[in-house]
């Protein structure tokens, strides 16, 4: 009969490797494995730990970090899992974190989560901030295999908080740079991948949403609404989502009480299907406005009706020009 014993191994091998075009380079990488036990009892654990690690190609310019934005980066990452048979039923729960994890365009921090393994798979459920104070991004997932295939599927959520001061934009995800927001944020989404074939889909809701630019170029307050995306992490929204404000001001011109139904091709590029909103007295309604190039090249039908002259010849600044009545 055995007494209680105990058996170790280390790895402290950095990585540094190109698969399928894809670079992966581990930092400081550390991977301990150790079992222990008493009798015919055994108890078999695993620790990973790393500075850094990289995985991916770029795709272009990164934000904040400086990194490209087709890579992942992970910071100070630990891991423990315990070992479990194969062939068993049995669960055994382990955990992981991270000081940081930046990707297609977003950084998280004080990454944290809970791992619970069997033999053919496991549950698991984490949490992160992230970089705009008050929100904070929860998951919960499954992986198993089933013959042959790998199915992990994730539901996300960001439940809705008011961020109350204006706060930079490029601090949700750096493709919003350039511009400032305050009001109510949240989200949902989930991702699912079997084999090579991955189905991902989001939901971003906004509530009082207040958006300017830092330039003053414009400000729009009061946006409720929800869009869907379902190609993540490209910027490409669903059809016909609709959103409703307050106010649109930029140069002199002023725009209330609207209504738009729009879809986003992608970024700085997007199609107003309609819309219709207050102007100067009177409404303005617009039906297929393509804005491509963030703003440079605007085409689409524009129609007015009721619209006062006299502040129109005034926000067009014809010197001289007077005029009364409506159009």
């Amino acid at each position: 009969e055995f007494g209680r014993w105990r058996a170790a191994c280390v790895s402290s091998q950095d990585v540094d490797v190109v698969a399928d075009g894809v670079n992966i380079t581990i930092v400081s990488n550390v991977i301990q494995a150790e079992a222990s036990g008493e009798g015919t009892n055994t108890d078999m654990k695993l620790d990973w730990h790393f500075a850094r690690a990289t995985v991916g190609k770029s795709t272009g310019h990164g934000g904040s970090t400086g990194e490209p934005a087709g890579v992942v980066v992970i910071r100070n990452f630990d891991f423990r899992v315990p070992y479990v048979p194969a062939s068993g039923n049995a669960s055994r729960t382990g955990w992981y974190a991270a000081r940081s994890v930046s990707a297609a365009g977003i950084e998280l921090h004080s990454v944290t989560g809970s791992v619970a393994v069997t033999g053919a798979g496991g549950v698991f459920s984490g949490k992160a901030g992230l970089q705009v104070e008050g929100l904070e991004l929860a998951w919960v997932g499954n992986s198993a295999i089933t013959g042959t295939l790998r199915r992990t599927d994730i539901a996300f959520m960001i439940p809705e908080s008011v961020i109350e001061q204006k706060t930079d934009a490029a601090r949700l995800h750096r493709g919003a740079a350039g511009l400032l927001f305050s009001g109510g944020v949240g989200a949902t989404g989930s991702v699912s991948i079997a084999g090579d074939k991955t189905v991902s889909r989001a939901a971003l809701t906004c509530s009082s949403l207040n958006i300017e630019s830092k330039e003053k170029r414009f400000s729009l307050k009061g946006v409720d609404g929800t869009i869907g995306f379902s190609e993540l992490p490209s910027v490409r929204s669903d059809q016909a989502q609709p959103f409703r404000f307050e106010k649109l001001e930029f140069g002199a011109v002023a725009l209330s009480n609207g209504l738009v139904v729009l879809s986003i091709d992608g970024p700085g590029s997007f199609l107003v299907e309609r819309a219709v909103c207050g102007i100067w007295g009177g409404k303005v309604s617009l039906a297929g406005l393509r804005v491509k190039g963030g703003g440079s090249d605007v085409e689409g039908i524009v129609a007015c009706y009721g619209i006062e002259l006299a502040p129109l010849l005034s926000a067009l600044h014809w010197v001289g020009t007077e005029g009364t009545g409506e159009l």
